[in-house]
């Protein structure tokens, strides 16, 4: 192997290793209900960040916001889609009937207020969760 294929194949692999650990975190996040624990790795990371950076706390407020708006706004577009399909087939309501063994019909408006509340509920935790991590993450490191 020259110099040439070595560097070539480092800067392929350098960038193929994020690229699919990132994509792991979205598809375990989106497929097996791995959300919460992925915002609070990106919460850690924002507060170990810029205190390791020395930045003041003001400014670790503001990219802590920015970062729980971001993670919102992301969780609110899987949310969306989580709920168009729930919404679009006809089949649904008898799903969760059967396997939560449910004693009553489920109808398209309780499945509906399922999703406002539930949906409401996710973002909030998240939110807090990525906020409370960041905080927590900022306030531990001693540099």
């Amino acid at each position: 192997m020259n110099k040439f294929d070595k560097v070539f194949g480092g800067l392929i692999l350098g960038f193929i290793i994020p690229v699919i650990s990132m994509c792991i975190f979205w598809w375990g996040s989106f497929l097996l209900g791995l959300d919460i624990k992925f915002w609070v790795i990106a919460g850690v990371y924002v507060g170990r960040k810029t205190k390791i950076t020395g930045q003041s706390i003001d400014i670790f407020k503001d990219e802590i916001r920015k970062a729980a708006k971001f993670s919102s706004v992301i969780l609110l577009g899987i949310c969306f889609y989580s709920a168009f399909i729930a919404v679009t087939d006809p089949y649904t309501g008898a799903n969760l009937q059967g396997m939560l063994n449910l004693g009553f019909e489920v109808t398209n408006t309780i499945i509906c207020l399922v999703i406002i509340f539930g949906g409401a509920g996710l973002l909030l935790l998240q939110y807090l969760l990525l906020l409370k991590a960041g905080r927590i993450a900022y306030e531990k490191i001693n540099w």
